[in-house]
């Protein structure tokens, strides 16, 4: 698998009403997830797939943002790669 660096440039900022998270629904499999956070300031969840899908899951200020490098839809509480 060849990754190369990209930009997150496909951004979706959950409504203030949207209290719970999203399942991503990739066209590829996971093969790596890691979390970074910094104590009341913010909570990442990276994902990567094997077809070169990769996904910023965050929350901050409660707040939930998602980017990709790949374009997708929402669909209530589910997140579908195109």
């Amino acid at each position: 698998m060849n990754i190369e660096e990209q930009n997150l440039q496909h951004v979706y900022v959950s409504p203030s009403d949207h209290p719970q998270g999203y399942q991503f629904i990739p066209k590829g499999n996971l093969v790596y997830k890691f979390v970074n956070s910094s104590d009341r300031l913010y909570f990442q969840r990276f994902y990567v797939f094997d077809d070169g899908t990769i996904v910023l899951d965050e929350v901050s200020q409660g707040q939930i943002t998602i980017k990709s490098n790949n374009e997708f839809t929402v669909e209530g509480d589910f997140i579908r790669f195109v």
